[in-house]
């Protein structure tokens, strides 16, 4: 890669790793993950030209073709971004502006590092939030149901199977896939969780008291609507949040901005690596957001970056 001169060499040497790859490290970079992406979408594809497939095997390919699609389109997002970040014209005026604030290799990378790291399509955060809020309710009224349902058949007085009603029942009777890995450790391990072995088994009296033991808990376990119960109450106490710190700062809007979405998470990047958002940094900031987020309708201003970072520090 050919940089620009006003690009730090710490910078050039980051933007390189990730995208050329650095053999003595073993990594190839990006670019050659691209590249392996890009010949795996042909063969699939190929694949796919075969009339004699079956419908699974189509469902299949099919799968892996969107999935292969999608890791290739990361890839080149990623590229892309760190590509500019390095030589865009407009980092011209960046380097030399923080240059008397950055004062070390690693701050140079975290500036830049948190540029990318913080870009990501916050929309599908936002959409994965909504829904969870109505899978949430559609649960807690599906279980309410159901352990009213099991309720009015117990009071029936007729036979009703043991899984509807005992915990350990129901263990017993819930398996995995015959192909699964899970399938056989799970049919010996069940056995053990809810203490069913035949009386006729060798076991030492430390060995019975143990199993004893666990069969007088199950049975005094609550019913399967007890459960229920339970993930009723859950569900009702249950607020809907993200792991990622930086996800949920992004969308902590309602309103849905693809550019204040990228502002906050970005900033926030930078403050928990310890940066004093304020001054030439900030007029820095908005630079390198424009250049991320590089598109034509979109101008973020040292305003738009200083409101936000005022509202962040609150």
């Amino acid at each position: 890669m050919n940089f620009p001169s006003y690009v730090p060499k710490v910078i050039k040497d980051y933007v390189r790793h990730y995208v050329e790859g650095t053999p003595k490290l073993d990594w190839e970079g990006w670019i050659a993950c691209i590249n392996q992406y890009q010949q795996r979408i042909v063969g699939v594809e190929d694949a796919l030209k075969n009339p004699q497939l079956r419908t699974v095997e189509r469902r299949k390919l099919l799968a892996e073709l969107h999935d292969t699609q999608d890791g290739l389109n990361r890839f080149q997002r990623d590229v892309d971004c760190l590509t500019r970040l390095a030589c865009d014209k407009r980092m011209a005026e960046v380097y030399p502006l923080v240059k008397s604030i950055i004062k070390t290799d690693k701050a140079w990378e975290r500036l830049i590092s948190s540029a990318w790291h913080a870009l990501a399509d916050y929309g599908q955060y936002r959409d994965s939030m909504e829904q969870a809020i109505i899978l949430n309710e559609d649960i807690r009224k599906t279980a309410e149901k159901l352990s009213f349902l099991l309720n009015k058949l117990y009071d029936t007085g007729v036979n009703i199977p043991d899984e509807f009603c005992h915990i350990p029942s129901l263990i017993e009777s819930s398996c995995y896939p015959n192909d699964s890995h899970s399938y056989y450790i799970w049919d010996v391990c069940k056995k053990y969780t809810v203490g069913n072995f035949s009386h006729n088994t060798n076991h030492t009296p430390q060995q019975r008291g143990i199993i004893n033991h666990l069969r007088y808990s199950w049975e005094k376990a609550p019913p399967v609507s007890m459960l229920l119960d339970t993930m009723v109450s859950v569900a009702e106490e249950y607020e809907p949040s993200f792991q990622s710190e930086i996800a949920a700062t992004a969308t902590s809007s309602r309103k849905r901005n693809h550019k204040s979405d990228y502002i906050r998470a970005y900033c926030k990047l930078l403050m928990t690596k310890d940066f004093e958002l304020s001054g030439k940094l900030i007029n820095s900031i908005a630079i390198i957001c424009n250049v991320v987020i590089n598109e034509a309708d979109i101008d973020v201003s040292s305003d738009d970056v200083r409101k936000i970072v005022e509202k962040l520090k609150k």
